[in-house]
């Protein structure tokens, strides 16, 4: 996603799980992360828009 997550990231999906859109979610592990849990995100930009 080549950003860092904010606070509106977590709390649009805590929205989502308290809304009735959730309302067959049971048991799971929401990661809130753009994919880097799964290896799949980017690295984010450093200094100047050099990457790591």
């Amino acid at each position: 996603m080549r950003r860092q997550g904010t606070a509106w990231d977590v709390a649009r999906a805590a929205l989502l799980l308290a809304s009735d859109d959730a309302g067959f979610v049971t048991g799971v592990v929401l990661a809130v992360d753009g994919g880097s849990s799964l290896g799949i995100a980017p690295p984010l930009p450093t200094k100047a828009g050099t990457e790591s």
